[in-house]
């Protein structure tokens, strides 16, 4: 029987443009580079410009292979479902929303997942995912979409 269903939502505020955080959550292909979880990520094209089909080698809780189904609205929303990895996850589905501020320079960032095991996991497990993994994956976006932003402002 599989675990039950997991929801969380977190917001975290970047400064960074809504565009940088969009991009920045989009090039899914580079988050082994700022996401510690991410061990690998191969981006295959979809049917669209704003689908895209990504494998991606995370550790959520062990090291896994998982496949998605990932979709775009850029630059304010990008959204996930598992399409791929049926012996470990019952489950995983999610989004970010990105929602400018005031003036346009800061972004105001939603995640939400849903997620259930195969298997029955510990609370204990999925507690340490929601309260460090999530929070800590959010701040390693932040940093990256807040570099890149500085990069831009030098460019010009």
């Amino acid at each position: 029987m599989p675990s039950a269903i997991t929801e969380t939502r977190s917001e975290i505020q970047i400064h960074a443009p809504p565009a940088v955080v969009y991009n920045t959550l989009w090039d899914m292909g580079r988050y082994p580079a700022f996401i510690t979880d991410v061990i690998d990520s191969k981006v295959m094209a979809g049917p669209s410009a704003n689908h895209l089909q990504v494998r991606q080698h995370i550790r959520i809780i062990r090291a896994v292979e998982l496949g998605f189904e990932v979709e775009g609205d850029p630059p304010q929303f990008v959204q996930w479902r598992l399409s791929d990895g049926a012996d470990y996850l019952a489950r995983h589905e999610g989004s970010w929303t990105v929602e400018p501020s005031l003036d346009s320079r800061s972004s105001s960032v939603v995640y939400r997942v849903r997620f259930a095991f195969v298997e029955p996991v510990p609370d204990a497990v999925i507690r340490r995912l929601v309260d460090f993994s999530v929070p800590t994956m959010l701040r390693q976006i932040k940093a990256r979409a807040e570099f890149m932003a500085r990069r831009l402002d030098a460019m010009f």
